[in-house]
């Protein structure tokens, strides 16, 4: 199993608790990372899936559309967190 295959909603809620995060906030960025996360990989297939088979280039491509998405969560969120 790769590391972007599965995310840990609940260790990144504990880890966010210990980092000083309230466990509301932890929550709901667990779950727009998920959201974000399932997006990507939806989007992705659909791209594969609508070509008659994937090469290894359209792969790396659907692997960095999920790392962006995710970077760009992350980044999202940690601005939230700072300003608010």
């Amino acid at each position: 199993m790769s590391a972007l295959s599965h995310f840990d909603s609940l260790e990144f809620v504990k880890k966010s608790k210990e980092l000083g995060a309230n466990e509301e906030l932890a929550e709901y960025k667990a779950r727009k990372i998920e959201q974000a996360i399932e997006i990507a990989v939806s989007s992705a297939r659909e791209d594969i899936q609508a070509k008659d088979m994937a090469t290894k280039k359209d792969l790396e491509i659907a692997k960095n559309q999920i790392i962006l998405w995710v970077t760009g969560l992350f980044v999202a969120s940690g601005l939230i967190q700072h300003f608010f």
